[in-house]
């Protein structure tokens, strides 16, 4: 039976000089020394019979040659010799999406030679996962995480084990709980034709009928007309995102902060993009936004163009914005 010995006087600063490390049940954290050498720093060794338990793969796929060098100067042992078999890695994990307000359910393939699984769980696909529940047994290959509400989501993998060895983590897959019935809400929708052109808004524009994405107007600002432009309050309060849609169409705005755009989160208005940055001159432009952020899910929401400083560039024209064809949506669940 081979066995590490721990080394009298390691190097200091060396990956295992304080001490100790025992491999029986750290596989997981040899795999990750590759991405991140201080994971593992600091740990110790100890002499230990059952460390033979671990296979050559984990040292040929996740260790460096570098750890394999420190082995073989501190403990007089290739590690590889005291690898034996490991379990596979459990395949076809599979979580549910939205099929439980309360739970998420998560399964896999069974593995040869295991006698049971953990599942973990993570916020993030590339987050920490951290064991969830107890140990499920063989035949179970199924595992039930309860408690959750309407909207949650999480990332999974699940590890198999037997009375010696255990596996790699499995690939991820994220599962989550219903969300609830979803509807759509349209908070605006205005193509600046007819009379009542601006009725939705606040500003010196003008309607136009000199250039138009669709139908016989738009909305302008030029040196004569210029400033704000601004939505009156939409209400977005529950709304699960919020998406703002809308073509323009600039002429010799040649200057940056010429045309900006803001939302107003019921606070204060924040300054969202510089569309003189977008595209080029004398062509109508698509801008379309999803907002995700919850500050601005209010019942005074704002959208607001902002055309100041517009001025003569030349004497046969001067700088223009036209606006059109803006629709303004939310989902609430």
């Amino acid at each position: 039976m081979l066995c590490v010995p721990s080394p009298s006087k390691p190097k200091p600063g060396s990956l295992f000089y304080s001490g100790h490390y025992n491999l029986n049940r750290h596989a997981h954290l040899l795999e990750e020394f590759e991405n991140d050498y201080t994971q593992i720093s600091g740990i110790q060794l100890e002499c230990n019979t059952e460390a033979r338990k671990y296979h050559r793969e984990a040292f040929s796929t996740a260790v460096t040659s570098t750890l394999i060098d420190f082995f073989n100067l501190h403990y007089g042992v290739n590690p590889e010799d005291l690898l034996g078999s490991r379990l596979n890695v459990p395949t076809n994990v599979t979580a549910s999406d939205g099929d439980f307000d309360d739970k998420i359910v998560v399964d896999w393939n069974s593995v040869a030679d295991a006698t049971h699984y953990k599942v973990y769980r993570s916020d993030s696909a590339d987050g920490s996962y951290t064991p969830i529940g107890g140990e499920i047994y063989e035949p179970a290959t199924v595992y039930s995480d309860n408690g959750l509400v309407q909207g949650d989501a999480f990332y999974y993998k699940v590890r198999a084990f037997n009375d010696e060895l255990e596996s790699s983590l499995s690939s991820y897959d994220k599962g989550s709980t219903f969300a609830g019935d979803v509807s759509e809400v349209i908070l605006l929708e205005n193509d600046f034709e007819g009379n009542n052109w601006n009725e939705n808004w606040t500003g010196d524009w003008i309607q136009s009928s000199q250039k138009q994405h669709n139908g016989s107007y738009s909305a302008k600002a030029n040196r004569y007309h210029d400033g704000y432009f601004t939505t009156d309050d939409l209400d977005a309060s529950g709304a699960a995102s919020i998406t703002v849609d809308f073509w323009f169409r600039k002429q010799l705005t040649d200057v940056e902060n010429d045309i900006l755009l803001y939302y107003f989160d019921g606070t204060e208005y924040n300054r969202i993009a510089d569309l003189d940055t977008f595209g080029e001159d004398y062509e109508w432009l698509h801008y379309t936004h999803t907002i995700t952020d919850s500050n601005y899910f209010n019942e005074n929401f704002k959208v607001r163009l902002d055309a100041h400083n517009l001025s003569s560039s030349y004497w046969y024209d001067y700088e223009k914005v036209y606006l059109d064809d803006i629709i303004i949506k939310a989902t609430k669940n």
